[in-house]
């Protein structure tokens, strides 16, 4: 059955307290830019994994189609200020509100196959896009905001594979960063990997103290 969505962002994030205390907030600087493209955007602040439940109940019922999440990760799950969610966990959570929508990643070392196949597998979701492997927050929230900015004002209705191959390779390759990009397919193995800009090696951006593992 076809989900009847509308072409906006949810933004979803979670900081750590030493990102909390020094005002680092990557998802509220998207929020700013796409306001000012006047698209309607809807922004959620969460630290739990009880909050996250909740707030995924509010963007099924927003209709909207692109997913963003921006928080930290550790190669093995997605880390919010007061829990960690494994790539399972969250494949789970997520998988019933995904139909039919794009999930954008912004989260250290969390767009792998592990994930993006538990996904694809089991949903409609068309794409999972993130960033391969570390990246600066200030390299996240332009190359987020650029692409978001170019993508709406080419083709405010629609996002196709093809532009958004494009537009993330230039953008990344400008940053000197790389994106991983699985497309969903209607037979195994459910998804097609590309690999989007280069590979240059970025600082951990989970924080000293931060929780490394579930």
């Amino acid at each position: 059955m076809s989900v009847d969505t509308e072409p906006y962002v949810f933004i979803i994030e979670s900081n750590q307290w030493e990102d909390e205390r020094e005002d680092r907030r990557e998802g509220m600087i998207l929020k700013e830019t796409l306001s000012l493209w006047q698209k309607p955007v809807e922004y959620r602040y969460i630290r739990t994994e009880k909050e996250f439940n909740v707030v995924l109940e509010q963007f099924e019922e927003s209709k909207f189609r692109y997913q963003h999440i921006a928080c930290h990760g550790y190669g093995e799950g997605f880390a919010f200020t007061l829990d960690n969610v494994s790539f399972q966990k969250f494949a789970d959570i997520t998988s019933p509100f995904l139909g039919e929508r794009r999930l954008f990643i912004s989260a250290c070392d969390c767009a792998k196959l592990k994930l993006a196949k538990e996904i694809l597998s089991k949903t409609t979701c068309y794409s999972v896009i993130g960033p391969r492997g570390e990246i600066y927050f200030p390299d996240a929230a332009i190359i987020w905001a650029s692409f978001y900015s170019l993508m709406f004002k080419e083709s405010p209705s629609v996002m196709k594979r093809a532009q958004i191959e494009d537009r993330f390779s230039k953008i990344c390759s400008i940053f000197k960063v790389g994106f991983n990009a699985y497309f969903r397919k209607s037979r195994p193995p459910y998804y097609e990997f590309s690999s989007l800009g280069t590979r240059i090696p970025h600082v951990v951006c989970l924080p000293q103290g931060a929780r490394q593992g579930t």
